[in-house]
């Protein structure tokens, strides 16, 4: 089998395939590293896909919570992900269900 070099001299079949690695490799996107905010404090971290979880214990804000001194709420997972370019969060709960784990994702 020879290597064509261009893709004119390529057969249907393997410009039908270059087109869908093409697309594949657009719809990936690098996980977002360790996210760290004041007031919050990363427990755990896990990545899975595009996604990266992070189980955090947040300050809430409120002038005579707990929290002002050092005793953080939580923790919570939150999903951290990009759309549009942007880094976006979403609050997930106390626990992390198990279609975030295999891939099902953010709705």
């Amino acid at each position: 089998m020879s290597n064509p070099k261009r893709w004119g001299e390529l057969s249907d079949k393997q410009k039908k395939l270059v087109e869908r690695y093409i697309e594949t490799l657009l719809k990936i996107q690098d996980p977002i590293p360790l996210i760290e905010k004041p007031g919050r404090e990363v427990v755990e971290q896990r990545i899975v896909g595009s996604v990266t979880y992070q189980l955090e214990r947040i300050k809430c804000g409120k002038k005579k919570c707990k929290c002002t001194g050092g005793a953080l709420h939580g923790p919570y997972w939150y999903a951290y992900f990009r759309q549009g370019g942007r880094l976006k969060s979403k609050y997930i709960g106390k626990t992390l269900g198990k279609s975030y784990v295999t891939g099902g994702g953010i709705e």
